[in-house]
């Protein structure tokens, strides 16, 4: 029978296989951010990570993984009640924001199975675009020519990409925090910037996945959309002069940008939608 417990800096080894090294580095760097785990016959065999959001009164579950072989005894669920338990004891509630293909996807039964939990349909979603129809928007094309000459933002020099993101976790977003650490998987020639003096106005992110490719992050400033959808549509054009075969996926799909991802792409197809799992204190 398992047996589950909070994770310390003696026992999170014993769970290392289970868990990317991403995540390894924030349970060991980062307070907000922590694990409790599962024991089976003496084998670490489950994993939970979760982090404090909100100023501490909510908690986020990360990752949830159970070893292959110890699959469908129930050890999921139970570590999940058992972190549930836990937080309510603190009076602090619990939630899971996670995308699934639909309601008959395994992760959705996974939450719906379980007691005490309420699942609400998110309006965000993943989708993707084949290569070959990016350029078929008229509305996105339509900008193509607004900006000349983008510079490829990773061409600037490391002060300016530096004063950049400090621009922005000023403003408390801190989505590329790691920028420098994660400049590898970029595609630099697709991650373009628009420069008024020594300020970026606009910049477009892309990741290479596997021979597709990501949109993964976008930032413009106030009133600079059309500056914005200007590099989109170069990038697009550099991605379609590439190869016909591929998708480029944009992830995180909010609900305010919504409407627009899909007049800017609407061959886009939806492979994903966002759902919120909270945890019910009684």
């Amino acid at each position: 029978m398992a047996e589950y417990m909070r994770l310390t800096a003696e026992t999170l080894p014993m769970y290392g296989g289970l868990l990317p090294d991403e995540l390894k580095r924030r349970l060991a760097s980062e307070k907000n951010v922590f694990a409790v785990g599962a024991v089976e016959d003496g084998t670490a065999c489950a994993v939970l990570a979760a982090e404090l959001s909100l100023q501490d009164i909510l908690v986020d579950i990360l990752y949830l993984v159970v070893a292959e072989e110890y699959r469908g005894r129930g050890i999921g669920s139970g570590l999940v009640e058992f972190f549930c338990r836990c937080a309510e004891g603190q009076g602090i509630p619990v939630r899971c924001l996670f995308s699934a293909s639909g309601m008959e996807d395994p992760l959705y039964g996974f939450f719906v199975d379980l007691p005490d939990f309420f699942i609400s349909e998110e309006d965000g979603f993943v989708c993707r675009i084949p290569f070959r129809d990016l350029t078929g928007s008229q509305t996105l094309m339509s900008a193509e020519d607004r900006i000349k000459d983008p510079i490829p933002f990773f061409s600037l020099p490391l002060q300016e990409q530096r004063a950049f993101r400090h621009r922005l976790e000023d403003r408390g977003d801190f989505y590329l925090e790691d920028l420098k650490e994660r400049s590898g998987i970029y595609d630099h020639e697709l991650c373009l910037c628009r420069k008024n003096g020594s300020a970026i106005e606009a910049a477009v992110f892309f990741l290479q996945e596997q021979g597709d490719l990501v949109l993964d992050y976008i930032w413009c400033a106030p009133k600079k959309q059309v500056a914005l959808c200007s590099l989109l549509a170069q990038a697009a054009r550099r991605i379609s002069s590439r190869a016909e075969d591929g998708w480029l996926y944009i992830a995180a799909v909010e609900p305010q940008i919504g409407e627009t991802v899909t007049r800017l792409f609407p061959q886009r197809e939806i492979i994903r939608r966002y759902y919120c799992a909270a945890y019910e204190m009684v």
